[in-house]
């Protein structure tokens, strides 16, 4: 095992992007598209493995975690039980959650500036599908449509209230991504990740790019993020921080002027109470009906009917992720109130020893526990990815060889940015 570990600093370029790259193109009609992906996917997956195994090339835990992601995944190929998929994405998952702590203990400056070239790609593209200016070419690879709807764009820039025909695809643009959500589930890793090393004085480019995206998406869980970020920072770095915080929080006000200024039209539609309290209801419902307490699921089909059709379309999956895991929620709490104890204990050394870590370890914790408000992505290698940083106090416990890999990192003591 040992030979891979000459391979480590290419699967771990290549891992970020690979992952963007299967989330795009799996989501898309073109058999090429979806071809492309397929390779994609499996290249993460070769990439995942060479990390761990080149890593850790003295113990058995990598070859087992490697062995059985593989197994299974040739299982899936001729025999898609519900019961096989599910034991796919544990295995790769978990897989994946140890790449990620590797990479985002070893090479963290990397993936920041992946995530952020990713940002700010997405960024003039999201202006072009929301103005319109773009036409339908630039809302290509979007794939969320429901039922008869079309790719359409029309103007809508400087175009007020009741002079636009408003669509959630415009309205809601998603950049490279497929959908607003998966879009969306991305941005609050980036979010995360960039408020974790936001330490300098004033206000940068990077600030402009995250949040300007933040805004174009106009993604309520996007904005409770970032109010939980800029919380974060505000309430653990003293002074420094609720300056930082501040500023943070004053250039989001701008750009959403800009934005209201450039799209009055959809930012009336995007803020209004009505779509709020909708959305709302979709998750509520949803998470009612899915708990199958008889009282709940009782008020739950009195909602409106074009609600509960949605809700209740299996080919829509699950409006809110936590109605997906529900059924499993006592196993989940008492999973983790057995680990509690070791978590506690990995926190404490990287907050003693590794302080440069410990924002990201929570940012990426609260980043972990709001994407399930968004819908499902269970199955996202990306979601596992990053929970490697959030659950990093219990990998350190695991795998004492982690103390190393915090010696080689490539930031060089407190992050920035």
């Amino acid at each position: 095992m040992t030979s891979l570990t000459r391979w480590n600093p290419a699967a771990m370029t290549l891992i970020v992007p690979l992952m963007i790259a299967s989330a795009i193109l799996n989501q898309q009609r073109s058999a090429d598209l979806l071809l492309w992906g397929q390779i994609a996917s499996i290249g993460a997956v070769v990439a995942a493995a060479v990390i761990t195994l080149g890593t850790f090339p003295d113990a058995h835990w990598p070859r087992l975690a490697v062995g059985i992601t593989v197994a299974l995944r040739l299982i899936r190929l001729g025999v898609a039980t519900e019961a096989v998929v599910l034991a796919y994405t544990v295995a790769v998952g978990a897989l994946f959650c140890a790449a990620g702590a590797v990479v985002l203990v070893a090479r963290p400056r990397l993936v920041y500036r992946q995530l952020i070239v990713i940002t700010a790609l997405c960024a003039p593209v999201m202006f072009l599908q929301a103005s319109g200016i773009g036409g339908a070419a630039s809302q290509s690879l979007r794939t969320d449509l429901h039922g008869d709807e079309r790719i359409e764009s029309t103007p809508a820039l400087f175009v007020g209230e009741g002079a636009i025909t408003i669509t959630t695809l415009q309205a809601r643009p998603a950049g490279l991504f497929s959908s607003n959500n998966t879009l969306s589930f991305v941005m609050m890793f980036v979010v995360a990740a960039h408020v974790a090393r936001a330490r300098r004085a004033a206000a940068g480019w990077r600030d402009v790019v995250v949040l300007s995206v933040v805004v174009l998406a106009m993604a309520k869980i996007l904005f409770l993020g970032l109010v939980v970020a800029l919380a974060y920072m505000a309430v653990t770095r003293g002074a420094a921080g609720r300056l930082r915080a501040l500023q943070m929080a004053v250039l989001t006000a701008g750009l959403i002027a800009i934005y209201a200024y450039l799209l009055p039209a959809f930012f009336v539609y995007n803020t209004g109470a009505d779509l709020l309290m909708r959305n709302l209801q979709f998750r509520l419902i949803d998470l009612a009906l899915a708990s199958g307490i008889p009282a709940l699921v009782e008020q739950a089909l009195d909602a409106p009917a074009d609600i509960l059709e949605m809700v209740t379309d299996p080919t829509l999956g699950h409006q809110s992720g936590y109605a997906g895991i529900i059924t499993i929620v006592p196993l989940i709490a008492a999973l983790a109130i057995a680990l509690l104890p070791v978590f506690v204990r990995g926190w404490r050394y990287v907050s003693r020893e590794r302080p440069a870590w410990r924002d990201l370890v929570a940012l990426n914790l609260l980043a972990l526990v709001m994407v399930p408000l968004i819908t499902s992505f269970l199955s996202a290698v990306f979601l596992w990815f990053m929970a490697g940083a959030a659950l990093l106090p219990l990998l350190v416990v695991a795998e004492p060889r982690f103390a190393a890999l915090f010696d080689e990192t490539d930031h060089f003591g407190a992050p920035v940015a």
